[in-house]
């Protein structure tokens, strides 16, 4: 907590958020390696204790992105620089999601997505329907950094790529470590979708690589997923983590309409 407490001083402070700062391509990059550096010692206590810790220490890791996603409000900034203060929050989310399910914690992954709670004039919300890529950084500036002007998903490639050296430890296998990325990204679209529809809302998740990837045909982590519920039912292991409502029926629903939005997005 101290370490995230370092974090937030860091990224409210006059550093990240300059008065009449340009959106410019070296600007873009200079504010995305920065927050790397800041958070970047944290980050790695995220990834070991999400993959080796338990229930038991669910509530640290609510608590510190808790501290990081509920920032006071920029003033006189330009927006995208102020909503771009929550990269590490979203950093941390990926690197502590991904390896607590390389470690098989659901527990943990299902708390960094519905235990943490951003508070907001309009309300408070679970952190999976406000924190994805392209809440945090958009498109248009993302598509600023270096060779990702093209990418459909450009911070998720970003992120993708930054991640693999400080995540290797626990996911060494190249091929692994792209599945463990796919499998995030899809299930967070998953459980984003199942509670934006309990609002009263249409199901949709934010997309990652996964889109591209199944409507390539290069891999599909929708397919995967579909053949892992057949063959697990009930035993399925977001089920047992309290995802869901633990109903088959329930994710089969919210899958339906998720892969739907996939099979409409296009990617080329």
């Amino acid at each position: 907590m101290n370490e995230t407490q370092r974090v937030y001083t860091e990224i409210v402070g006059p550093n990240f958020c300059t008065v009449g700062e340009p959106i410019t391509p070296q600007n873009a990059l200079n504010k995305i390696e920065k927050y790397e550096a800041v958070v970047e010692i944290l980050l790695g206590l995220f990834v070991s204790g999400c993959y080796w810790g338990d229930a038991r220490h669910e509530s640290l890791w609510v608590k510190s992105l808790e501290r990081l996603v509920n920032l006071p409000p920029g003033v006189n900034v330009e927006l995208t620089w102020v909503s771009m203060r929550l990269y590490p929050a979203l950093a941390l989310l990926y690197a502590g999601g991904m390896t607590a399910l390389s470690g098989g914690n659901y527990g943990t992954f299902a708390a960094l997505l519905t235990k943490v709670i951003v508070r907001s004039l309009t309300g408070e919300r679970p952190l999976v329907l406000a924190l994805y890529p392209q809440a945090v950084v958009q498109d248009r500036v993302t598509h600023l950094l270096p060779g990702l002007d093209r990418h459909y998903t450009p911070m998720s490639d970003h992120l993708f790529n930054w991640l693999r050296d400080p995540l290797r430890e626990f996911i060494p296998a190249d091929d692994i470590y792209e599945k463990t990325f796919d499998r995030f990204e899809y299930l967070r679209a998953l459980v984003h979708g199942d509670i934006l529809q309990k609002t009263g809302k249409q199901i949709w998740g934010a997309p990652g690589q996964f889109v591209w990837k199944h409507n390539s045909g290069r891999t599909s982590i929708l397919r995967e997923l579909e053949d892992e519920l057949d063959k697990e039912g009930g035993n399925w292991a977001p089920f047992k983590a309290g995802l869901f409502d633990g109903s088959k029926g329930r994710i089969r629903e919210i899958k339906e309409g998720i892969d739907e939005m996939v099979r409409k997005i296009p990617w080329n």
